[in-house]
């Protein structure tokens, strides 16, 4: 390596922009683990790597649906929605094919509240 380099130098020049990448790879993998199971009656959101976080709402205590696009969600056509309680919600993270999980939660509801 020459006079000049020390190793121990050439090796963090390696190492800290390799560690501020793994720092951040949770961000770039965590779509990959959410599921989302929508019943007649219920919806669940499991997600997590590791340790796993399960949401899950009865859907006739559903008072109110919130969609939240970003620019980068628009472009890779996904949004997050939530669905809000009394007293608790759940969010559904990374949700592809918008219009019809909307539309399949809208009439689950309007089936669980017998309109």
């Amino acid at each position: 390596m020459g006079d000049k380099y020390q190793p121990e130098t050439v090796y963090s020049l390696l190492l800290l922009p390799t560690l501020y990448v793994l720092k951040g790879a949770h961000i770039i993998i965590s779509p990959y683990f959410v599921v989302v199971k929508i019943s007649d009656n219920e919806v669940q959101s499991r997600t997590g790597i590791f340790t796993y976080r399960l949401d899950k709402l009865q859907l006739k205590t559903v008072e109110n649906i919130e969609i939240v696009s970003t620019l980068l969600g628009k472009e890779f056509n996904y949004s997050t929605i939530y669905l809000y309680a009394h007293g608790s919600w759940v969010e559904l993270l990374y949700v592809v094919h918008l219009e019809e999980i909307k539309a399949q939660i809208e009439s689950n509801l309007e089936n669980v509240r017998g309109k």
